[in-house]
């Protein structure tokens, strides 16, 4: 195995003459590799993500034992979809022997909810949110489908300095010292503190690689010769002056192109000084952008599209200022003369600075405003504290060039030698247990989001005048806003209507056919991360400005079909029930070897055999929908070709059957467990929990249940055609199954160990995609 190698099959290494790894990403390869954890710091513009994701090829390449699914995961959005571009073409029009579906999954693009991609780019909102089994983009009902994801994938937490102390930062941290032994990973930033760093390492067991030292800053040739010049403002952002220094910027017959970014701390400081600009400019500018988090996914691409084509280093012709929140702060490949910004921290400082100067032997200016907002609030979204030290230290060097060195001193200054900020993050995660990971698998909720994960408090919003009946809510375009801002905004339209203004969705945790309800709310029953209707009558959106208040506009469109969540339809095709489960068989192959990492070690913890855990998930597929052979659920549905279906046309509410199917099977899983595989009852929980929950998280008991004699004798016949070993077959002919019951289910089910979540987690995803994608061929099936 040669690492060199492999960089030239990637798309810029077969392009560039000369072209090999930088010394730190060889490094970074060699320790993945060899089964240590790494944290990674790296300057801007240096190459850290191809450095993260080229171990995954490799080991995949070279068919190591290593996770057959990478999940990327960073604070923002932009750069999401920045790096799944970039990264799609670098591995499409690559040179490897293996092929590797690289997806996208946000809160805007819901492109991969399921994490079925083999490289997943995400937030990490997103990808900690599922991994607690609660997952943003799907609902409460099928929050226990991307665990397993999560924990059979190599899991790369980019911009790690920007997840928030309070909550991201230390759920991540506990949640992968609990999964370091069984999950490889690499933690990256570009800005992170000598005391924080220091404390990382040894609370996971990482290898640390600075590439910000001078003996690494040598070999990266994109940071040579650039110069950052950082001048202080005392006054706010000021439009005629950004017009002023734009059009004062030199050029030559070579570079005739003008290039000015503007960074605005809120969405409505942005919005202001977007309209003064384009109310001064005139014909001086050829072009003014916005952009910020309230634009819907297909406008905010076009935006993110055009900046590219304006701002990359090879653009000699521009004319353009960009007006920007911190969505372009990190990751997106661009580059300035000018940057005005407001002040916040030093670790978001240096990242935006990032988009100045950015590539080898450029020159730029950096403009430091204090903000526009008045308040004891004005710093928000930053720390107040943070935020003065940082103006107090760059203030010191007015006028002179940011060089890496000062900044990592800045950066130390800043959290841990005149402030405690750092230090507290570090006793904050040693004063909390990481037993919020096991209650969170245990009994999702997430209404603990802005604790466990992000402490932005936004809420999501879906503009559209109603949603009918069995369609879900997660199926619409949406946005994600603050509910103190929406509060704000719904009061003062209330003074002007009656109408209904806002609607809370609220998912029922039964196995009801109508999921989801909504209930008309006033202003002070907003909260953070739920998700509301709002009246299109007085909310728009805007494809220049974003979201708008108090004015009417067009509703938000479901998403595509092939991203929205699966919803009952009455018009199922008819499948009978050994057709269903033998469809369901036929998808197992692909789903074990994307987790197959994760199951070899279920494997090793419950010494299970290849056919044990064969076994294993064919009775569990085999008995899932044993409910259904009630006789009420099988009355419910029109069969014209099978005495006993699986899916049919509804003609009546059905009774449940997923808590119905665990009794029905109880006794003889037990028997399964015990006598045919000799292993203790802890595999009775596992694969109970799994058939209880294949619909709803939230079952707690049965009705009463019955199943004719005509519906066992259907069973002994279909399994000479399910099963292929014929001592299992004539195992459970011989126990058979119990025909009527009720069942308590909290005093029958107890997972309980990390080890047997994960087994549970496993099988759940098996079992639940399984099921959807056999489904979904069927209805597609001409």
């Amino acid at each position: 195995m040669n690492i060199e190698d492999y960089y030239l099959k990637v798309k810029s290494g077969q392009g560039v003459k000369g072209f090999k790894p930088f010394r730190y990403q060889k490094e970074v390869a060699e320790a993945i590799l060899n089964g240590e954890n790494v944290i990674l710091q790296a300057p801007t513009g240096a190459g850290k993500t191809l450095a993260s994701i080229m171990p995954f090829i490799i080991a995949n390449e070279e068919n190591m034992n290593f996770p057959k699914k990478l999940i990327y995961s960073t604070p923002r959005r932009t750069l999401v979809n920045s790096l799944y571009e970039d990264i799609k073409d670098e591995i499409d029009e690559g040179k490897f022997d293996g092929s590797y579906n690289v997806t996208i999954q946000t809160g805007e693009k819901k492109e991969d909810r399921y994490f079925n991609g083999d490289i997943i780019f995400t937030t990490f909102d997103q990808s900690l949110s599922s991994a607690l089994s609660m997952p943003i983009s799907l609902s409460n009902r099928l929050g226990n489908i991307n665990v397993a994801a999560v924990l059979s994938s190599y899991l790369i937490f980019d911009e790690f300095h920007l997840f928030d102390l309070e909550a991201s930062y230390t759920t991540t941290v506990l949640m992968l010292e609990k999964l370091k032994d069984k999950v490889p990973f690499c933690i990256m930033t570009a800005t992170i503190s000598e005391e924080k760093i220091d404390y990382l390492a040894d609370k996971l067991d990482a290898k640390v690689i600075r590439a910000d030292k001078p003996e690494y800053l040598k070999d990266i040739v994109t940071q040579k010769g650039k110069e950052r010049r950082v001048f202080i403002e005392e006054n706010s952002l000021d439009a005629e002056k950004i017009i002023k220094l734009h059009n004062q910027i030199g050029t030559t017959t070579d570079d005739s192109s003008k290039k000015s970014i503007v960074m605005c701390n809120r969405v409505d400081n942005a919005q202001k000084i977007y309209e003064g600009i384009k109310k001064l400019a005139g014909n001086e500018v050829d072009d003014i952008l916005l952009i910020h988090s309230r634009f819907l996914d297909k406008d905010r691409k076009e935006k993110e599209d055009k900046i590219k084509r304006y701002f990359p280093k090879d653009n000699k012709e521009s004319n353009v200022i960009l007006v920007s929140t911190q969505v372009i702060e990190v990751g997106i490949d661009i580059t300035s003369h000018i940057m005005h910004t407001e002040i916040s921290t030093v670790d978001s400082f240096l990242q935006r600075i990032g988009r100045c100067a950015r590539y080898r032997n450029e020159k730029g200016e950096v403009y430091v405003y204090d903000v526009l907002n008045e308040g004891d609030r004005k710093y928000l979204p930053y720390n107040e504290e943070a935020t003065l030290k940082t103006f107090e230290a760059l203030k010191e060097i007015n006028g002179n060039i940011l060089t890496p060195e000062l900044s990592q001193k800045i950066i130390d200054r800043v959290y841990s030698e005149e402030t405690d900020i750092d230090a507290k993050a570090n006793q904050r995660i040693e004063g909390t247990r990481n037993k919020f990971i096991k209650e969170s698998w245990k009994l999702p909720d997430k209404k603990r989001f802005k604790d466990l994960i992000r402490d932005v408090v936004g809420c999501n919003i879906i503009i559209h005048p109603w949603i009918w009946d069995k369609c879900s809510p997660y199926n619409f375009e949406s946005l994600s806003l603050s509910p103190w801002t929406l509060r704000k905004e719904v009061k003062e339209i209330r003074t002007e209507t009656e109408d209904w203004l806002v609607k809370e969705v609220i998912e029922r945790a039964d196995d009801s056919e109508v999921k989801y309800t909504y209930q008309t709310i006033e202003a002070d029953n907003i909260y953070p991360n739920n998700l509301y209707i709002l009246n299109p009558n007085y909310f728009a959106y805007d494809e220049r400005r974003g979201l708008l208040f108090n004015q009417s506009g067009n509703e938000f469109k479901m998403l595509s079909k092939e991203n929205r969540e699966l919803s009952y339809d009455e018009e199922y095709k008819e499948e009978s029930y050994l057709e269903h489960i033998e469809r369901m068989k036929e998808e197992l192959p692909q789903l074990e070897r994307e987790m197959s990492h994760a199951i070899n070690l279920v494997k090793e913890n419950f010494d299970l055999s290849d056919q044990n855990f064969k076994n294993i998930v064919e009775f569990t597929i085999w008995a899932h929908d044993l409910g259904k052979l009630q006789k009420g659920w099988q009355l419910a549905h029109q069969r014209e070709k099978h005495d006993f279906v699986a899916h049919a046309k509804r003609t009546q509410k059905p009774p449940s059957h997923a808590g119905e199917s665990f009794g029905i099977v109880l006794c003889l899983l037990e028997d399964f467990v015990f006598d045919y595989l000799a292993k203790d009852e802890n595999i009775i929980d596992i694969v109970g929990k799994t058939i209880v929950s294949h619909h709803s998280l939230n079952i707690k008991g049965t009705v009463k249940y019955k199943i004719t004699k005509k519906a066992i004798n259907y069973l002994s016949n279909i399994n000479r055609d399910f099963f292929i070993a014929d001592e299992l077959i004539e195992f459970i002919n011989a126990r058979g199954v119990d025909q009527r019951g009720i069942v308590d289910l909290l005093d029958d089910i107890r997972v309980i160990k990390t080890e047997q979540y994960l087994f549970y987690f496993i099988l759940v995803r098996l079992l639940r995609l399984s099921d959807q994608r056999a489904t979904k061929k069927l209805n597609e099936e001409v």
